[in-house]
């Protein structure tokens, strides 16, 4: 197993909040699984879930079991674990401006495109190069 840690942007300085990325499997290997739980922050029987598949997936790797790469995030979401409202975990909502933390992503899909065109052929391993 591999453990990356990704620091994220906190609002304040001095906080500081982290995504754990576990890794199982060839870095790269086909098919590819990602696994990601917790999204909203207070959903935990799936970041419960997840933890435990963690700890599977490290005792298949060990034992070479593991085909292909799995990807899990046992906590995609935890600025939102850490916002309580009056002893309720709110989690989903920034509490500076009320905005939910899972929508309004950037709309890539036309900049991509653009970037793409005409570089793109039959070739996948040659489109991933």
């Amino acid at each position: 197993m591999r453990r990356e840690t990704i620091q994220l942007t906190c609002a304040a300085p001095g906080l500081r909040a982290e995504l754990t990325v576990l890794r199982f499997g060839p870095p790269g290997a086909r098919p590819c699984v990602h696994v990601q739980a917790g999204l909203h922050a207070d959903e935990v029987p799936g970041m419960l879930a997840a933890h435990r598949l963690g700890e599977a997936l490290a005792r298949l790797e060990a034992e070479d079991r593991v085909r292909g790469e799995i990807v899990v995030l046992p906590l995609a979401n935890p600025l939102g674990l850490g916002q309580r409202i009056f002893g309720r975990l709110e989690g989903r909502f920034d509490l500076a401006d009320g905005l939910n933390f899972n929508r309004g992503y950037g709309q890539l899909a036309q900049a991509a495109a653009e970037l793409l065109d005409g570089r793109l052929g039959p070739d996948a391993a040659t489109n991933v190069e």
